[in-house]
Formats: C-alpha cells, sequence, structure tokens
C-alpha cells in the first residue's frame, strides 16, 4: 500500500469513528430548527424582536415557545423587548393583557374564546406582526399557528389570518391503566404515573402537551386518560378529579 492509499484509509477510518448525532424522535414536529441547514441569509419577514407581555401562565407559555422556537429556527437568540424599537417585532396578546394590541381595535369578536388572528400591522410606523385573542388560550393557539409558518417559510408573504375551531371539544383518548400498562400499547409503559399524580408532574407532560398544541389547528383542547376497563379511580387522582 503506498502512502496515498494509508492517508485514505486513516482519512475514512477516523470518519468512520465519529459518533453519529441520531435523532430519537424526542422533538416531534418541535424541532425548531433552520429550514435549510447551508442558508445563512436572513429569511424575509423575520421577527426581529418579540415584545414581552405579562399575564397569566398560558400567557408566559405562549410567549415562550415563541421565544424557544424563533432562536431555534433562525439560529440566534430573537431579543426580548417591553415595546416595539424597530421593525420586525412580534406583538401578541389580547386587547386586556396588551395595550399595544387594543390601541389596533382588532376586530376579534367573531373569533371566539379560543379563536385568534395572525396579521401584519404598523406599529409607530414600522412594520409588525401581531398575534391576537379574545382569551389567552386563543393567543397560545396562535402563537403554535405562527410557527408553523416560520418553519415552512409561509411568513415571507403578507399574512392575515384568522382561524377559530368549530368544535368545542377535541379531547384525545388515552387507553390507560392504573399500573401504566396501555391497552393495545406496544411501545412500553404510558407517560402517565398515575400514583403521582397530582403532587409531581413529570416534565413530560408539559412537552406532551406542546406537541399537540403545534401539530394540530385547531389544537386539542383536552385529554381523556382512561380505557374502556380501566380503574375509576384514575378520574379520582387527577388534579381536577376528572380525567
Amino acid at each position: 500500500m503506498n502512502q496515498r492509499s494509508l492517508l485514505l484509509a486513516c482519512i475514512a477510518a477516523a470518519a468512520l469513528s465519529v459518533p453519529a448525532a441520531a435523532e430519537d424522535g424526542y422533538d416531534l414536529w418541535l424541532r425548531y430548527r433552520a429550514t435549510d441547514a447551508h442558508d445563512d441569509s436572513v429569511p424575509a419577514g423575520e421577527v426581529r424582536e418579540l415584545v414581552t407581555v405579562s399575564g397569566s401562565e398560558t400567557l408566559q407559555a405562549a410567549q415562550a415557545e415563541l421565544q424557544r422556537g424563533l432562536s431555534g429556527l433562525y439560529r440566534k437568540p430573537v431579543p426580548m423587548v417591553a415595546s416595539p424599537g424597530q421593525p420586525g417585532a412580534l406583538i401578541l396578546g389580547t386587547p386586556k393583557s396588551s395595550k399595544l394590541i387594543a390601541g389596533l381595535s382588532l376586530s376579534l369578536g367573531h373569533l371566539g374564546q379560543e379563536g385568534y388572528l395572525i396579521r401584519d400591522a404598523r406599529m409607530n410606523g414600522r412594520a409588525a406582526t401581531v398575534i391576537a385573542a379574545n382569551s389567552d388560550i386563543g393567543v397560545l393557539y396562535g402563537a403554535f399557528h405562527f410557527l408553523r409558518l416560520v418553519q415552512t417559510r409561509q411568513t415571507q408573504t403578507a399574512l392575515d389570518i384568522a382561524s377559530q375551531p368549530r368544535t368545542r371539544l377535541r379531547i384525545l383518548d388515552h387507553w390507560d391503566n392504573l399500573d401504566r400498562h396501555v391497552e393495545r400499547g406496544y411501545a412500553g409503559q404510558s407517560i402517565w404515573d398515575w400514583h403521582k399524580l397530582p403532587a409531581w408532574l413529570d416534565p413530560r407532560y408539559t412537552d406532551y402537551a406542546r406537541g399537540y398544541l403545534g401539530r394540530f389547528d385547531p389544537a386539542t383542547s383536552g385529554g381523556i386518560g382512561n380505557a374502556c376497563s380501566s380503574d375509576s379511580a384514575i378520574g379520582a387522582r387527577s388534579p381536577n378529579g376528572n380525567s
């Protein structure tokens, strides 16, 4: 073997010895990675700052998801600001939680309590995008919808989206038993640890909820955690007395 062949063989061996960074699938469709790993251009319609909003845990969850998602998709942190200071601000909230939203006098009445509006707007003469709703849960649904738009590069054109669910109850059914056995399940134990609820909440419960918020439009509104033949004590162990 000549020196050139030996060198090539060493390079190949070194390359094969590097451990692979495999996807485990945990993040589902919420991976929040840039669409094209080789595209370093600034996408049109990029959010340049996220205007903070105070209020309920639901609003804080919407804000945190936008911060997480946008920072990942843009490969850089999105600044959090108290008020818009440049073009490209993203403003979210309800007329009650945000004076900026209230000042736009948006038509939200037809959206009900779970609908939302995603629209381009002008704020102090600068281009901005708003996610507005009549309720905090509507804002949360709108935040996940907006992230889907960014992931699929649909924010590069004018936005004017109004969405509301046609069905009030949108339920996921889990066929679980108190021993964490899943009826007709083939992927191991259930994530629901019934004997520790409600005192201890597994962080996976939050990620589970995020997954369904990010996948469906409109998002699911609840879940049923027991099978047709499971123990009725499941209902008694849940935080609000319902399964």
